[in-house]
């Protein structure tokens, strides 16, 4: 499972793109050290999952790519929300065509790989798509949110300032939230991006992915690492928020 030389290239792209941000570089930099943590916990996953060599070659592509239209994102909108700018899995299929970087690999590896990191970032994921596309997608999903989670609750508990793009904007207001979000957590269902109000909307919202990820590994990474708990315990207990808190603190 070594894709070193697929690393080098993407780590190339990378730099071509940071050199032409004129600004701060810094979310770059995270969306690169969150690119080689996906593909550590795509790594994991597939490893205890017992997949086969050839698959999971193919799900450590897919990890490794996922996020490569984020960079070129940043650099053109100064933000990591689609919604304000373009769909950063179907722009990542573009980049994966244009940059070459799996050029050399299989046409049926390129089109899985590329259909993971058209999807990996979509809400629900369509009842067509084929295996082993399904399956590397699933993979490249799962080993993303865990480590958005890490991430997401690093940067708001740390004592610095929050970086806007990381946290999509989004206001620290106790006296903002989303019924959306409360009641999705209620019934054991997850919100999308766009009900999203506040933080502490993403908090729970971020906890809530327990329920939509696709492994046994997965989940139970999600649970041992900490994170999300750690997220839904900052949710004001007392409230509006004060039922979905209990409710999810009991999932985790």
């Amino acid at each position: 499972m070594d894709i070193a030389r697929y690393t080098e290239r993407f780590e190339r792209y990378v730099a071509q793109e940071k050199a032409l941000e004129r600004g701060d570089t810094g979310p770059m930099d995270l969306k690169w050290e969150h690119t080689m943590r996906v593909v550590d916990n795509a790594r994991t996953i597939v490893g205890k999952e017992g997949v086969s060599e050839d698959l999971a070659h193919m799900c450590l592509l897919a990890a490794l790519l996922h996020d490569i239209a984020r960079f070129e994102q940043y650099r053109l909108y100064h933000t990591f929300k689609d919604r304000d700018s373009i769909n950063h899995g179907h722009r990542g299929v573009v980049l994966v065509k244009k940059t070459g970087i799996v050029a050399d690999e299989p046409l049926d590896v390129q089109h899985a790989v590329m259909s993971a990191v058209c999807l990996h970032n979509a809400f629900q994921l369509p009842r067509c798509v084929p295996e082993p596309a399904l399956f590397i997608t699933k993979v490249t999903r799962d080993a993303d949110k865990l480590d958005i989670v890490r991430i997401i609750h690093g940067h708001l508990a740390a004592k610095s300032p929050y970086q806007k793009t990381v946290i999509l904007q989004l206001p620290d207001d106790e006296r903002i939230w989303s019924e959306t979000v409360i009641t999705r957590v209620l019934h054991n269902s997850v919100a999308s991006y766009g009900d999203l109000r506040s933080v502490n909307d993403f908090r729970l919202l971020l906890a809530s992915w327990i329920w939509d990820l696709h492994f046994v590994t997965s989940k139970a990474l999600f649970v041992e690492q900490g994170f999300a708990r750690r997220l839904v315990e900052a949710v004001p207990e007392e409230g509006v928020y004060k039922e979905a808190r209990a409710h999810m603190l009991t999932f985790l």
